[in-house]
């Protein structure tokens, strides 16, 4: 979630500062950094070390954010991720009180997607059209559901590494 804290429409949505923009791309990277260390590892130290950075992770989010820019940046990371969320975060599968036939079905349009993008790449209109396919597979009450989780939506911008928040590179970005 901390790498989120990078995005510039995420800094101007929760309002940070400067300072803790700094702060944040610095943990994020050194998080990263960790985390990338791991990759191919296995075993019970791999699982331990995993957990650690996700604790510091947890730990400075709630030391340098207030309780509702928390909550909104655990909105926006369910909108970055999307609806797989639904089946890949077990507490939102519960929460949204999943079927196991709606697990499964879902489970396997992801894999579909998978196949697709090994193939074609990530077209938006593919990501889009996917995301439309795993909301059918909820009921009404469900997408609601869903929908309150994520909160108000906001648009991701294309470019992942804008000049900065205030800028009027940034700022034009955010208008269009």
């Amino acid at each position: 979630m901390i790498l989120l804290l990078t995005r510039p429409e995420i800094q101007q949505e929760l309002q940070l500062t400067p300072k803790l923009i700094s702060e944040a791309k610095t943990l994020g990277s050194e998080l990263q950094r960790r985390a990338t260390a791991l990759h191919g590892q296995s075993g019970p130290g791999v699982l331990t070390a995993r957990r650690v950075i996700d604790e510091h992770q947890t730990q400075w989010l709630s030391e340098h954010l207030s309780p509702t820019q928390l909550e909104r940046l655990q909105q926006l990371d369910l909108q970055w991720e999307g609806p797989t969320a639904c089946v890949s975060r077990p507490i939102i599968a519960d929460y949204l009180r999943l079927s196991a036939e709606q697990r499964a079905s879902i489970t396997q349009l992801i894999a579909n997607r998978e196949s697709i993008r090994k193939q074609q790449g990530r077209p938006a209109e593919t990501e889009e059209a996917f995301a439309r396919s795993i909301l059918h597979k909820l009921s009404r009450p469900q997408q609601e559901q869903w929908n309150e989780l994520q909160g108000r939506p906001i648009r991701f911008l294309a470019d992942p590494q804008p000049q900065g928040p205030g800028t009027a590179e940034s700022n034009a970005k955010m208008q269009r």
